[in-house]
């Protein structure tokens, strides 16, 4: 097989491995995003529950998706708990450090290694990216929040994650419309967005 050729069957394997992985490419450059301005972290410390989103990593496979923020000792950081539909409906949790940035108005990510909570699956699961950066676009801190997060890809391509989340499990649909509108007037669509499974995610509370 020549160079050209393998470059080719290259490229075609890492679509598919991207495509498996639920990661999207999108043409053009990221979009200008624009935070919301004077972004208080301990106002938004708590829980989240992701009622829809754009898959960012491998986030198609989950249900049940939801985040605690919490600081410890002047540092912040977030839980993630899920459930994993690829093993099993097994309970899952991530850990993240994060840090507000005021200069650009974004929350720097840097993930742990994932890991399976229910024995006899104590094990860790390698997650990426390993760092990134998402944008608070639209916030209410006692009911909604809209995150969005962009990583240029080559030849004029991007990857876009965006999360709706609400305090409430089940809120009422004022808040998910209003954290819609907000992605729309960042020219994101909404319609093609992943609805986010919680039923019987009691069981699963922190």
């Amino acid at each position: 097989m020549n160079l050209k050729r393998r470059i080719i069957v290259l490229i075609f394997l890492l679509y598919l491995w991207e495509s498996a992985k639920g990661l999207e490419l999108y043409p053009g450059q990221c979009p200008r995003l624009s935070p919301v301005k004077n972004f208080d972290l301990q106002k938004f410390l708590g829980v989240w529950y992701v009622q829809s989103f754009y898959p960012f990593d491998d986030e198609p496979m989950l249900e049940c998706q939801h985040f605690l923020y919490q600081s410890h000792k002047g540092r912040f950081y977030e839980f993630e708990l899920l459930l994993d539909n690829d093993h099993d409906k097994q309970v899952m949790t991530r850990s993240s450090v994060i840090r507000y940035h005021e200069n650009t108005g974004g929350i720097e990510v840097k993930r742990r290694n994932s890991s399976y909570d229910n024995p006899p699956h104590h094990k860790t699961i390698p997650t990426r990216p390993h760092r990134f950066t998402m944008y608070p676009l639209a916030l209410d801190y006692d009911s909604y929040v809209v995150m969005v997060t962009c990583n240029s890809h080559r030849r004029n391509q991007h990857y876009l994650g965006a999360w709706i989340m609400t305090r409430h499990c089940r809120p009422p649909g004022k808040f998910v419309l209003a954290a819609q509108n907000a992605l729309i007037k960042q020219d994101i669509e909404v319609v093609n967005m992943i609805h986010a499974n919680h039923f019987n995610c009691e069981l699963f509370k922190w």
